[in-house]
């Protein structure tokens, strides 16, 4: 005798159907919450930056939740809410209703008994709203980049590059967290650092090169490598755009390239 506990087919459904409640009640508390601050943010009546916060917080928790318990659109579109929330520190009424918009997005998802593929979780994420701040010279910004580097302010720079040349942005701060959100979101363009602490930019155009669902998927590479320092062996469709007061020119020069 080992002690082992064994678990029939039918206890097994009972549990994860219990486990899975226990996910949508908590999702539900999540999102009252989350409505709860939005409408203190409205009305003044609080600190709103500490409702913010605690959004932030919200979303954070509920990607990892949905993550754990097979709810991927849940966990992708509250990764979204995460950025949108970390683009800027002011919330206008209209950034407001946007949040709203998130937050309606993820209850209806919760609410699914069949939970959408990639493909329509690129879709659902494609309809989800920017911040008012990432201001598009392009009235309808069809096209959707992730961009692959730590949260400082040449991302945010980046961002705001991309945001101008019509794209909507997925945020990734790891290269595993990265290759993830290229395979649930499929986007137009993969922008990502050349330097990163667990895989270098070419590792992970390699990795994403070599999966059938990404392989087509255009790549930017951001460095401040020069000249012969410059890797030679980069796979298809990648390209160089490197960073400083030059990187607009580049990044236009890489989207003619890319005919985007």
């Amino acid at each position: 005798m080992t002690g082992e506990v064994f678990i029939d087919e039918k206890q097994e459904a009972v549990l994860t159907a219990q486990l899975e409640q226990e996910f949508r009640d908590d999702c539900s508390d999540k999102l009252e919450r989350l409505s709860t601050c939005l409408e203190s943010i409205a009305e003044g009546t609080d600190n709103s930056n500490s409702h913010i916060a605690e959004i932030s917080m919200l979303a954070h928790s509920l990607k990892g939740m949905a993550a754990a318990f097979g709810y991927p659109g849940i966990s992708m579109v509250a990764h979204r809410l995460e950025d949108y929330l970390a683009t800027s520190e002011t919330y206008n009424q209209q950034d407001i209703q946007n949040i709203y918009r998130f937050a309606d997005q993820i209850q209806t998802l919760q609410k699914l008994k069949i939970q959408p593929d990639n493909n329509a979780i690129s879709n659902i994420l494609r309809e989800l709203p920017e911040h008012s701040s990432l201001e598009q010279t392009q009235e309808n910004n069809a096209f959707e980049a992730l961009v692959i580097m730590p949260n400082t302010v040449q991302r945010r720079f980046i961002q705001k590059e991309l945001a101008s040349a019509g794209f909507r942005m997925t945020s990734a701060n790891t290269s595993f967290e990265a290759i993830e959100l290229t395979v649930r979101l499929l986007p137009d363009l993969v922008l990502v650092s050349a330097i990163m602490d667990e895989l270098e930019g070419v590792e992970i155009a390699n990795i994403l090169r070599a999966a059938k669902a990404t392989k087509e998927i255009p790549i930017v590479i951001v460095t401040s490598l020069e000249g012969k320092d410059i890797p030679s062996d980069l796979p298809d469709k990648t390209f160089i755009a490197n960073k400083g007061e030059n990187f607009s020119k580049d990044l236009a020069q890489c989207l003619s390239r890319i005919e985007i």
